[in-house]
């Protein structure tokens, strides 16, 4: 009995793991933390690429006349300043 209260004296007294198990604890919060600001600077660099993408298209249509729109040339540099095809912007219709 003696043996096994002075095993449990000394386990209790040591402390080498506790970095690892907080660690183990801390890491799926961490990463969890990471990829969630990953995923929302992607979201916002899509954002105002799309934003970049509308300013160009309505700067073109504002430097022409009304009875001038070409409707395709305006979908062509709507689709290439947002840095899609045309094929995938017209899928959106």
């Amino acid at each position: 009995m003696r043996q096994i209260s002075k095993m449990l004296k000394c386990l209790r007294q040591d402390n080498n793991g506790n970095a690892m198990v907080e660690m183990a604890i801390y890491s799926p919060f961490a990463l969890l933390l990471l990829a969630g600001t990953v995923d929302f600077s992607a979201a916002v660099s899509q954002k105002i690429q799309a934003q970049q993408a509308v300013a160009r298209t309505l700067e073109m249509v504002s430097f022409m006349n009304l009875a001038e729109v070409d409707e395709q040339l305006l979908e062509a540099e709507a689709a290439k300043a947002a840095g899609v095809s045309e094929s995938d912007s017209k899928l959106s219709r």
